[in-house]
């Protein structure tokens, strides 16, 4: 629906511009809604997952590597055990 909505709000405001839309240009604004709302209702799915302190110092080899500090703290580069690379904030 929301997708249905977008769409014909985008073929207004195109029309409204003087500037006919094409079928092209409706597939793409719909593709990119659908797209949109799979991610929102992806994203609504997901929990946080909580660590302990223990894991943080394993994550970032005892915060060796410190990438840059600020006002609200130091961040420090790490890697999950399955090698995707993170940045941890320590506040």
């Amino acid at each position: 629906m929301i997708a249905t909505l977008f769409c014909d709000y985008v073929k207004w405001l195109c029309c409204h511009e003087g500037q006919p839309t094409t079928d092209d240009q409706t597939q793409t604004i719909t593709i990119y809604a659908q797209t949109v709302e799979r991610f929102l209702d992806d994203m609504a799915k997901e929990k946080p997952i909580r660590f302990l302190p223990q894991q943080f110092d394993s994550f970032t080899e005892k915060y060796s590597w410190k990438l840059g500090s600020g006002g609200f703290g130091i961040m420090y580069k790490g890697k999950y055990p399955n090698g995707v690379k993170l940045a941890v904030k320590v506040i």
